[in-house]
């Protein structure tokens, strides 16, 4: 038996896309994240506060949206990460 073939046909089957279109993110009610960025979220307790960052980056960068769509989210993305960053240092100081 091949189960390695299986396998890999069955986790392309049930995988979310790692870059959902927003139509079709609104349809599945999930937001634009990439499933890559949200495991990586999920999944590791040593990702610094710089390194998330760089995978919102990435995220946004090689996601299905088009040119025009991704530098939108991007400047959103800046403005919240500025706010972000400002409330870890309202909250946390210099702990």
């Amino acid at each position: 038996m091949r189960y390695w073939g299986s396998a890999r046909r069955l986790r392309r089957i049930t995988s979310p896309s790692c870059c959902p279109t927003e139509r079709r993110s609104r349809f599945l009610g999930a937001s634009v994240l990439s499933h890559d960025f949200y495991q990586a979220l999920m999944g590791s307790n040593n990702l610094s506060i710089p390194g998330l960052r760089v995978i919102a980056e990435w995220s946004i960068e090689h996601s299905c949206m088009s040119s025009d769509m991704q530098e939108k989210v991007y400047k959103d993305f800046e403005e919240k990460w500025f706010v972000f960053c400002r409330w870890i240092i309202d909250a946390y100081g210099q702990q």
